[in-house]
Parts: C-alpha cells; structure tokens; sequence
C-alpha cells in the first residue's frame, strides 16, 4: 500500500481525526492539501495560540493567525465541517490574571465565534507543576469558561501529570480530557521505516488509551496517538512531522459534542497574584493535610 492510501486510512477511521500545529509545522500548502485529497479526511485541527513564556511576557505563536485563516479556507471551501480549535501554554512566569487577559484580548476575542473548542496544555516544560499551579491555574480556565460558555474548554496533558494534578486539586476533572500517548516522539528514532510506524499507529489506534487512574474507560474526549508522524508532507505543511489525533467518537458525534450547550459553573474567585509563601513551608503545610485550595483561600484572606 502507498504512503498516501495508507494515511488516508489512517485518517478516514470511523472515529473523528484530526492533528495539533504550532509554528514547528513551518508552513501549510492548501494547494498540495487538495492535491493530496485528503483535506476531507481532517476531521479537525487544533491550533496553538500562544503561551506563557519563560521570560515572563505573554506569546503569541507567530503562524497562529496565518494558520486559523487557512483553516477557515479549508472550512469556506473544500471541508465544511471542519472542526477549529486552539490550545494555549499556562505556565508559571505570567500572572494567571495576564495570560487571562491575554488569551481573551489578543485571541479570542479577535477570532469571534470562528473558533470551535478551546484547549490548555499542562506540560512540565519550562514549568513546575505543584499545588500552586494546579489551584491558580484551575481558576484561570474558570474564567475563561466563564467568558465563553458556549465553547469546549478541555485539558491537554498526559497519565502521569494528570494524576500528580489528581493529587493536588479536583478542578481539572471539570474539564473533557485530551489524552496524549503515542509511540515514540519521533518515528525516525523508533524505526527505521515510515510504515512500520505507521503500523503501530493502526495498532493503538485500536485499543484502550492508558488513561490516568482516576478516570473511566469513556473518560476522555480527544487521543493524540502520533507525536511527530511522518505525515506532513502528506497534508501540506512543510514539516514532515505533524501530531495526529483521534475522537472517541465519529465525526457526526464529535460535531455534535463539540456544539452542545457547556454547562458552566459560577464565576470563580479572582485568580491569584504570585503566592508570597516560601516553597518549604507550603510543601510542609500539604504533608500535614491541608488541600492547595486551603491554602490557598487562606492566603487570599490576609
């Protein structure tokens, strides 16, 4: 079977595909997208927006905007029912009121209702995950839900932080889950052949994610099965590597999730400045009992 027929059988599931970019997918072709006649096979695509950045200064990725107005092509003119999304990086170095901020006034608000689901990706890159982040976080996501309740808002990470966030707080149960699990993060370090990898991708597709230990089988929404494929090309973008990911659902039912009313719940409380607390005696308080939201709430008070 040719690289082609066996992408788009990849692609072609029954369950809802599609992939996640950013600016290291370079650039994306429309022209070599139709083609390639797979463009109605890209059930959705999740585009980054931005992140936080280390240095303490809000980011806007610099293909962000080029590649939500392609998508909105590919939408107006070859696949109606594509499904748009975006995912931003909370990290520790902005204030949770900055990148709320920022999210709302650089992105949403400029990209109207043209957006379908919303997304935040926890990631220890650059970042610490402790009882600080989760709380302060949690409440960040609140309030952009909040600002826009008619929208998907899910939570991007993998098993394992999930579960030390399990630990830490329940906010993030709040949220439909985004799994990420796959192979190997580049297909040229797990094997020497393009097809054997995409075999194993046929392979997981076809079972179980390994979810976080607190969740269901049905309990996740969106599986990011391939890290780095060898797709690209295949798909118009300029890099090879390209992230694919699979719904638990068929397209129609995606769809139809994606557009369901979201239940909100009500605003929650101002999400906190920098927290003036040295780090020993906050990992003292948790050994001894207290919740990060005790804490917190506690020194929201003085």
């Amino acid at each position: 079977m040719s690289e082609t027929l066996l992408i788009a059988s990849l692609l072609k599931s029954p369950q809802a595909t599609g992939c996640d970019v950013s600016k290291f997918n370079i650039k994306w072709s429309l022209d070599k997208l139709i083609s390639s006649g797979l463009a109605e096979a890209i059930d959705f695509i999740i585009i980054r927006c931005g992140y936080a950045g280390s240095l303490g200064s809000n980011v806007v990725d610099p293909l962000f905007f080029e590649f939500f107005e392609q998508a909105l092509t590919v939408r107006a003119s070859i696949n109606p029912d594509i499904q748009i999304g975006t995912y931003w990086y909370p990290t520790v170095h902005v204030e949770w009121e900055k990148q709320r901020d920022f999210l709302l006034g650089k992105i949403l608000e400029v990209c109207g209702g043209e957006l379908d689901f919303t997304a935040f990706d926890i990631e220890k890159a650059y970042n610490i995950i402790n009882g600080q982040f989760a709380v302060a976080t949690g409440r960040f996501m609140k309030y952009i839900r909040q600002d826009y309740p008619w929208r998907k808002h899910l939570v991007y990470t993998n098993k394992y932080i999930y579960q030390e966030l399990k630990t830490l707080t329940n906010q993030f149960d709040e949220y439909p889950y985004w799994h990420a699990q796959y192979p190997y993060n580049d297909w040229l370090h797990f094997t020497t052949t393009f097809m054997a990898y995409m075999d194993r991708l046929f392979e997981l597709r076809n079972t179980a994610p390994a979810l976080p230990s607190s969740k269901g089988p049905n309990d996740w929404e969106i599986w990011q099965i391939g890290a780095n494929t060898g797709v690209g090309d295949n798909l118009g973008f300029e890099r090879t590597h390209l992230d694919i990911c699979i719904s638990r659902r068929t397209h129609g039912e995606f769809i139809k999730w994606v557009h369901e009313d979201n239940l909100d719940s009500q605003l929650p409380p101002p999400p906190p400045p920098d927290f003036q607390i040295p780090e020993a005696v906050y990992n003292e308080l948790i050994s001894i009992g207290h919740s990060a939201e005790s804490i917190s709430e506690t020194l929201r008070s003085l």
